[in-house]
């Protein structure tokens, strides 16, 4: 067989299959180059480059040059090929060496080191999609790969600055990964960082099904049937591998919308929006059922058949089934991600929902401190120990002599007790003197473990005696270290002096100009936030929707003002519906804009209030929504058009208290109340927003 294989008939994937002809022709379209540090180049290869190329049946370079130090024996070879075939697929018993892999010199390439292409510039997008994107590869060990380089970056966070020193790694990096709020550092778990990127692949094939690569990979793999229904396949290219695994590892939390049911199978298909796994319970009713969604609608009525639905659906499921509501406007069934709230997948999004479902439950205490020691206004060297404090990993002696160092374990401060968490942070005589210092006493005598302690105190303590505690500890733990390693004393009050000077310090640089907004360590600004009236002329209109837990309803409020706090009138209803908070809070604007014109106030600039953020985002945003939800929103943008004085803003939940209250009066299932002067039940709430 010849060293080289022939270029002509077909292209090869990066692990040597066949791809198909359609790819080739669409491959051919565009140009690639690239170029590998090869080993083991033996002469009949040799030979046989320079004859194709003297033929010009392949443009094809090769040089020899000084090796890098870390590959020996090494020549280049320059490819550049009308179709992205592998180098594998021309050298034979040739060893490629990833190291070796270096950038073209092509202006504007692109290098993708999983694939082993360089990507000339000029190649369109879908193409830059098909070839050069990392692929989590159950047959390539991507996984182990990931936790190979994990471990490098754990060796590496908790590595010594001292010469030789390699440090002692206190947490795994799966440890080190969880969000900040569940006692981690926020870092990113590799393996489903990745799935989460290719996750924008699976994303895109569902949503632009008409792009190129969209009709490649549905030619080849899924031809007859939708994506989330395809399977590996026989033979299956490398790349299809990762966004298979990918769709496979993300596949829960996709689901459909209904639109005119004609893409969903009733039994099969995740569809079912008030279950928490979208689907139909698992029974023997359903074997060998394939009907579609389409089948249970009246047909030209946009109704449930709901004798139909009762009749071929346990009671759990058709009850699910009949709470979803029909959208009026015809339209075909989509698939959304179920976890953002407009149904578009992110990878950010895609990855916290991995997170969740890989490592949802955990050792660690489930506490808000966690999330609180990050918001602490000390400095970030300060939040780094109180984090290693609460998760056990300060480097007392009887820890790291626990960890196999050898060293005497004894306090350095007092040479009487054992160094552990409790003597050395507040049994020791100069841990006394310090807190004696600041004015804070805390009797340590039941407590049994300090990180539990801490991170309680965290929680539930002042923020301005959190900062306090934070600082005497990390004083405590720094004028410690200068004891052991400079061998330098200081007197607890010197001691605490500068620990609590250098957080004054860090506190003033950081401090934020005159007007700014500023929060405190719970997230929350730090000011009263209350309603204010609008501008003379003005007509200022707030609204809250309320859903209740457990009943299919919800209900909504509103109330009307002027520029004198006066209340010109009210409303309340309640809709049966299961819906989402952002649903219902979407509807309430709608309902809104739909009283505006009721009370023939569209020549009036009318301001509407809303304490949703995601309401108000949503209806000025010119980007799709893909949840139920999307009618409403279209309905809302239509109304403000009509209504050219009329305008919606964002609100705290603390100046939204007359609506949301009034939201909460008892209210029969679609009905509504109207109110001329202010219910009695809320004169305080309302007298508390015009008081000066």
């Amino acid at each position: 067989m010849s060293a080289l294989k022939s270029l002509e008939g077909c292209a090869m994937t990066p692990q040597g299959r066949t791809m198909s002809p359609r790819m080739v022709d669409i491959a051919r379209e565009y140009h690639f180059s690239c170029r590998f540090y090869v080993t083991n180049l033996s002469s009949e290869v040799d030979e046989e480059v320079g004859r194709r190329k003297k033929a010009e049946e392949v443009r094809i370079e090769h040089t020899t040059r000084e090796s890098p130090q870390h590959v020996t024996g090494t020549k280049v070879l320059e490819v550049n090929l009308e179709a992205p075939i592998h180098l594998s697929t021309l050298l034979e018993d040739v060893e490629l060496t990833a190291e070796g892999v270096e950038t073209s010199e092509v202006t504007g390439s692109y290098i993708a080191p999983i694939s082993n292409y360089i990507l000339h510039a000029e190649a369109g997008d879908e193409v830059q999609q098909l070839v050069q994107n990392p692929v989590a590869n159950e047959e390539s060990n991507d996984g182990e790969e990931a936790n190979e380089l994990e471990r490098l970056f754990n060796n590496f966070w908790w590595r010594s600055s001292s010469a030789g020193n390699r440090g002692i790694n206190w947490h795994s990096w799966n440890n080190m990964s969880l969000p900040k709020s569940k006692g981690g550092l926020g870092f990113r778990n590799l393996y489903g960082f990745n799935i989460a990127l290719l996750g924008k692949h699976c994303w895109n094939f569902m949503t632009n099904p008409d792009s190129l690569v969209s009709r490649l990979y549905r030619a080849r793999y899924f031809p007859n049937f939708h994506f989330l229904q395809a399977v590996r396949g026989n033979d299956a290219s490398f790349i299809w591998n990762g966004i298979w695994t990918a769709k496979e590892e993300l596949r829960r939390g996709f689901r459909w919308v209904l639109g005119d049911g004609e893409s969903i199978v009733a039994v099969r298909d995740p569809w079912l929006r008030g279950k928490e796994t979208f689907c139909v319970e698992s029974s023997h009713r359903y074997e060998g059922r394939n009907e579609l969604v389409s089948e249970f609608i009246i047909p030209n009525s946009r109704q449930w058949n709901i004798s139909y639905v009762q009749e071929h659906f346990v009671e759990e499921d058709a009850r699910a089934i009949l709470a979803i509501t029909i959208p009026q406007q015809v339209r075909h069934d989509r698939v959304v991600w179920a976890a953002s709230s407009n149904g578009v997948y992110t990878a950010r999004a895609g990855y916290r929902w991995w997170y969740d479902q890989m490592f949802g439950t955990s050792s660690i205490p489930q506490i808000n401190g966690w999330k609180r020691i990050w918001r602490l206004q000390i400095p970030h060297k300060m939040k780094i120990f109180i984090w290693r404090f609460c998760r056990n990993s300060v480097p007392v002696r009887r820890r790291l002599n626990a960890k196999g160092v050898t060293l005497p374990i004894t306090c350095p401060m007092c040479l009487h007790d054992i160094e552990h968490l409790l003597h050395v942070f507040f049994q020791c005589n100069f841990a006394r003197q310090c807190w004696d210092h600041v004015n804070l006493s805390y009797d340590m005598r039941a407590v049994e473990f300090a990180p539990y302690w801490l991170l309680s105190k965290v929680n539930d303590a002042s923020s301005e005696e959190v900062v306090k505690v934070c600082t005497v500890l990390w004083g405590i733990w720094y004028w410690r270290n200068k004891k052991v390693w400079e061998d330098k004393s200081f007197i607890p009050a010197l001691a605490m002096d500068g620990s609590f000077s250098t957080v004054s310090e860090w506190q003033k640089a950081r401090r934020k100009k005159p007007g700014a907004i500023q929060k405190d360590d719970q997230g929350q600004v730090n000011k009263e936030c209350r309603w204010s009236p609008p501008e003379e002329g003005v007509l200022k209109l707030n609204v809250d929707a309320s859903v209740f837990a457990g009943a299919e309803t919800f209900s909504i409020g509103m109330v009307l003002r002027d520029h004198l706090g006066s209340f010109l009138a009210g409303k309340n209803l309640r809709l049966f519906a299961s819906v989402s908070v952002v649903e219902a809070e979407v509807v309430g604007v709608r309902e809104a804009l739909s009283w505006i014109k009721d009370m023939h106030l569209q020549s009036k600039r009318v301001m509407i209030e809303t304490d949703s953020l995601l309401t108000v985002q949503a209806i000025k945003s010119k980007e799709q929504n893909y949840l139920e939800v999307e009618a409403v929103i279209d309905d809302c943008k239509l109304q403000l058009q009509h209504l050219m004085e009329a305008t919606i803003h964002f609100i705290r939940k603390q100046a939204n208290r007359v609506a949301h209250e009034i939201a909460r009066i008892p209210c029969l299932a679609n009905c509504q109340n109207l109110f001329t002067s202010p219910p009695t039940c809320l004169l305080e709430t309302f007298l508390f927003d015009i008081r000066k």
